[in-house]
């Protein structure tokens, strides 16, 4: 399991994008990758998967 958190935070655009790519090529080599993001513009094309927490709560699970 890779842990990201807030990878793409005041990083310069050729540097996020760069960071993008390899995390994309990680996909199905059997990892497992968490991103900690609050803005997803840049990772959401990488995500099979999205959760999100609000005020340390999953709004979808509350009822």
């Amino acid at each position: 399991m890779l842990l990201l958190d807030q990878p793409f935070e005041g990083v310069a655009p050729a540097l996020s994008q760069r960071l993008s790519e390899v995390v994309g090529q990680l996909r199905g080599h059997g990892l497992t990758v968490l991103i900690s993001q609050s803005d997803l513009n840049h990772s959401r094309s990488l995500l099979d998967q999205e959760v999100v927490i609000e005020r340390g709560a999953n709004p979808a699970a509350a009822g």
